[in-house]
């Protein structure tokens, strides 16, 4: 029995040491493949934001751009996203970030500060990557899924994420994209008048309310502002064009602190474009307020015109 449990005991001491091995070889090289892959030495600019810049904006139509927007992103999360990549090499100028009344709903609190959103796709990074020393510990809840992200993407502790782009980076394949926290430009077609009527139907119903504001992402944005001013980088709000009947359906209380609050942005010497009532043909949607391909074509042209004369 003695001799047993010493066996047992000589494994696991083996296996434990080879984990710790494993564990610190995976973490360096994934601190190497991460610096690698956020090269933005000749970026000059950065697309931010949702899904609503994530389909907008083509980084084709600008020089030397990136979109880098994720799905749902709010802008508690783009701005330690945004931190982690200025601290490393980089030649940006101007930021083009997404503004629009949905991203100051209380709702989107959630996505960040609540512990059990782990089906969000940045949400596997938001305490791995990001320093978030400054952060008020009220604004962020921890759990079981934070340690799990702590001990893969801080200690190293293999997972297949990890590991896959651990191996990128050893055949010399690895790009920016290929992190988990940054998003990228997609284009659609457009969806069907039945799934168009679907979401006007529930927009009305969700901004239909006299919801609150939220103060943190409210926050978080001026944070932003503050962050790339100290850089001297251009910070440039645009708020898409949405279709009127899904406009129609955002209250009367969140259409007037949206206009205060670009008042108060301005007065801070923030850029702000507000296209949400720009006249579009209907193919240029993808559905009411996202753009399609040929809507993106379009808006790509007109921004990067408005912005840079181009």
């Amino acid at each position: 029995m003695k001799l047993f449990l010493k066996k047992i005991a000589v494994f696991a001491l083996y296996t434990g040491v080879f984990i710790i091995v494993i564990s610190l070889a995976n973490g360096y090289i994934l601190k190497k493949a991460v610096k690698k892959a956020i090269n933005l030495s000749t970026t000059e600019t950065l697309i931010l934001g949702d899904s609503h810049l994530e389909v907008a904006l083509d980084p084709n139509k600008f020089n030397n751009a990136y979109n880098i927007a994720n799905s749902s992103e709010p802008y508690s999360l783009t701005y330690y996203k945004l931190k982690y990549l200025l601290e490393n090499k980089n030649n940006i100028k101007d930021v083009l970030l997404g503004f629009s009344y949905h991203n100051f709903q209380v709702g989107q609190d959630s996505i960040t500060l609540d512990a059990s959103n782990t089906n969000y796709t940045t949400f596997v990074t938001r305490y791995a990557l990001f320093e978030i020393d400054d952060t008020p510990s009220q604004d962020f809840e921890t759990s079981e899924f934070y340690t799990y992200n702590f001990l893969v993407w801080k200690l190293g502790f293999p997972s297949f994420k990890t590991m896959k782009l651990n191996l990128k980076y050893l055949r010399g394949k690895i790009s920016i994209h290929d992190l988990p926290f940054v998003g990228s430009y997609k284009r659609y077609g457009r969806i069907t008048a039945k799934e168009n009527d679907i979401i006007i139907k529930n927009a009305c119903m969700k901004y239909g309310r006299q919801e609150k504001n939220s103060k943190v992402q409210t926050a978080y944005l001026f944070k932003i502002k503050d962050m790339l001013s100290k850089r001297n980088i251009k910070l440039h709000l645009i708020a898409s064009p949405l279709e009127t009947n899904y406009k129609n359906c955002v209250n009367t209380k969140m259409l007037n602190e949206f206009e205060g609050l670009k008042k108060e942005l301005v007065q801070h010497q923030v850029l702000v474009y507000d296209y949400t009532e720009l006249a579009l043909d209907k193919n240029y949607y993808k559905d009411p307020h996202h753009l399609s391909g040929i809507g993106s074509d379009y808006f790509s042209d007109l921004i990067s015109k408005e912005i840079f004369g181009k």
